[in-house]
């Protein structure tokens, strides 16, 4: 259960519900929602805390605080990655490439004035074109 929150350390401590007395494991903002589950005894949120800890040694503090859905979503392009015998060393420098070979062209900012007079110059070069073109096609 990928649950983990932001960069705070997780915090065990004992609440009260309702007369009964319940543990919360709180670890921070998980993608903008604060994630303090309850375990009904101290073993239960120490065993929580221990998972915890085991996924931060096993794949790193970022890898353990990724959604499950996002590490599954992950592995699987990583397996199709493989799969196709590529890397993804390859794989990221085939993006960068592609990304700067099909950048869009800037435009430059133009006062309004001369985008009327460049637009009426255009408009009369294609009438003029075209008023020539009739009167040689009519002889």
């Amino acid at each position: 259960m990928a649950i983990y929150g932001d960069a705070m350390k997780p915090k065990k401590r004992p609440v009260d519900r309702g007369g009964i007395t319940k543990w919360e494991v709180d670890f921070g903002i998980v993608h903008g929602h604060r994630k303090r589950p309850l375990r009904d005894t101290e073993a239960e949120a120490d065993k929580l805390l221990d998972q915890y800890n085991k996924d931060v040694k096993k794949g790193g503090e970022f890898w353990a605080r990724l959604p499950e859905s996002d590490r599954l979503e992950i592995t699987a392009t990583l397996i199709k990655i493989k799969e196709a015998g590529h890397t993804i060393a390859t794989v990221w420098a085939d993006w960068q490439r592609w990304k700067k070979d099909n950048q869009q062209s800037t435009t430059t900012p133009m006062p309004y004035e001369d985008v009327v007079a460049e637009w009426k110059r255009g408009n009369w070069m294609r009438a003029n074109r075209n008023a020539t073109s009739m009167r040689r096609h009519a002889c």
